[in-house]
């Protein structure tokens, strides 16, 4: 088929959104929605029919289960077979749905971290992304759309803590998912970046604290032993040893531009134990701190640390 070109949506539900931060409706038994953007996060969920669901100029096939989460700006659109009209459930939010703190952000991402991942301790999405649901999991996702589509309908004091309530727990369900599809080879291939990208972020700003193997599987939705191998093939060394390396990566730096004793260096970097510290930095730099500081004082050196090993 042939996809439309793009434009701005502008209907009902972004005057709607001037008014509260979300908006939950039922479209039923159409045929197109055009290819459009718009100022706020869609969590769209298929309720019957069949037909094709388009993200900027990538189709996907679509039926009852499938939901597709769309950030702002992002172009879409709707389609159905010729003999299946599709019915399909919108909730429309802002981020600042959730938290003030969220006004402005533009990303599902921001979302999830700032909620559920202070469970999950995972960011990983920046992009729109898409699950599918059938079996015993579909009546439930059936009836948490049923009963926010419902709740925003009658617009009675208190609807929009019970649809936050329930958004959360939808999300919940879709991060399930998504940790269920342990197949990461088979993902698209910025959802890998994005998961490696963050594990390498926490990594650099935690790099001084413990760094567990499970934190960071956990941050991946993959067990550890699966992140592990993938970890691996990404970066060509373990979780332990590209920490370690980053340490020692820090403590060059440090011991180039200034004047704090090694000890402290060791400290900052995560070595409690000076001894331990010296072997280590003598095995992975090849020569002592003191002497590394003497031969490489206020040099420029490029740091010897990537998203690779050393």
């Amino acid at each position: 088929f042939v996809i439309p070109s793009k434009f701005n949506l502008s209907f009902e539900a972004e005057a709607s959104l001037a008014d509260t931060e979300v908006v939950v409706q039922k479209v039923t038994d159409f045929d197109v929605i055009d290819m459009h953007t718009h100022e706020f996060i869609e969590i769209a969920y298929v309720h019957a029919g069949h037909g094709w669901h388009v993200l900027g100029d990538e189709p996907q096939r679509c039926g009852p289960g499938s939901v597709f989460v769309v950030n702002i700006d992002d172009a879409h659109m709707f389609m159905s077979e010729y003999d299946t009209p599709l019915t399909i459930y919108n909730l429309l939010f802002r981020p600042g749905f959730f938290d003030i703190s969220l006004l402005g952000r533009h990303s599902f991402a921001d979302v999830i971290h700032h909620f559920l991942m202070r469970t999950f301790q995972y960011d990983g999405f920046s992009h729109s992304l898409s699950v599918s649901f059938s079996g015993s999991e579909l009546p439930e996702i059936s009836r948490l759309f049923q009963r926010m589509q419902t709740e925003y309908a009658s617009h009675e004091p208190g609807f929009e803590e019970l649809i936050r309530s329930w958004t959360i727990e939808l999300l919940v369900y879709i991060f399930r998912k998504l940790r269920a599809a342990e197949d990461f080879s088979a993902a698209p291939a910025g959802m890998k970046v994005d998961v490696f990208n963050h594990v390498f972020e926490y990594i650099r700003e935690n790099y001084a604290e413990p760094v567990s193997l499970e934190k960071l599987s956990m941050m991946a939705f993959l067990s550890p032993k699966y992140f592990s191998r993938l970890f691996k093939a990404q970066t060509g060394c373990t979780v332990t040893e590209y920490t370690q390396k980053l340490r020692m990566s820090k403590a060059c730096e440090l011991l180039r531009n200034t004047d704090a004793p090694v000890a402290d260096i060791a400290e900052q970097t995560g070595y409690s134990d000076i001894k331990y510290f010296n072997k280590l930095f003598r095995r992975l730099v090849g020569i002592s701190p003191a002497e590394y500081r003497r031969t490489n004082r206020n040099r420029k050196n490029p740091e010897p640390f990537s998203d690779t090993c050393i």
